[in-house]
């Protein structure tokens, strides 16, 4: 056998790909699918993200600003209409980014499965977000199953270190409908 077939076995997600693969090339039905990708591998490029934003939710406007093995980092341009009495971002557009940011990572993860869901969204708000910059959201994700999937995403106002919420998130995978 192969070295390089024989590292593979050694490691749990190479084992569980090379199975799918194996049970899918030779059209033997699945109870789940696994959408597991080899480590260091990303699923979708940055091009096939955007197109996919651009395309099936438009109203999102944010800019992927890059995209990593587990993590994604993401912009959302703040404007007037984002900002809450006080003169600060709004709650919901720093929930909205958090979700998107679990979103982008996910799909970067396991390719682009339009129906993943969000079923769960944890967020503390830290302190005030500055409303003359941009919001920055990191994500990276802390567990990836075969139906569920788990990050974190820690928000920034641009050019600040220190964040302004952080969020924790899970989504639930289909089992079908993969694009």
């Amino acid at each position: 056998m192969p070295e390089s077939q024989v590292n593979a076995y050694n490691n749990p997600r190479q084992w569980e790909i090379f199975c799918f693969a194996t049970l899918k090339t030779q059209n033997i039905p699945l109870l789940g699918a696994l959408y597991l990708n080899p480590i260091g591998e990303t699923m979708v490029t940055k091009e096939e993200l955007v197109n996919f934003f651009e395309k099936d939710f438009p109203q999102a406007n944010f800019i992927i600003e890059s995209i990593g093995e587990k993590s994604a980092t993401i912009k959302k341009k703040i404007n007037q209409k984002h900002l809450r009495p006080g003169g600060t971002v709004s709650g919901p557009v720093l929930m909205e980014i958090a979700d998107l940011a679990l979103y982008v990572t996910i799909l970067n993860e396991i390719g682009l499965v339009a129906l993943a869901v969000t079923t769960n969204l944890n967020i503390n708000f830290l302190r005030k977000p500055s409303s003359e910059k941009d919001i920055i959201a990191k994500c990276n994700l802390i567990k990836v199953g075969r139906t569920l999937i788990i990050g974190e995403v820690s928000i920034y106002s641009e050019g600040f270190i220190e964040p302004v919420a952080h969020a924790v998130g899970t989504y639930a995978i289909p089992t079908t409908n993969k694009i």
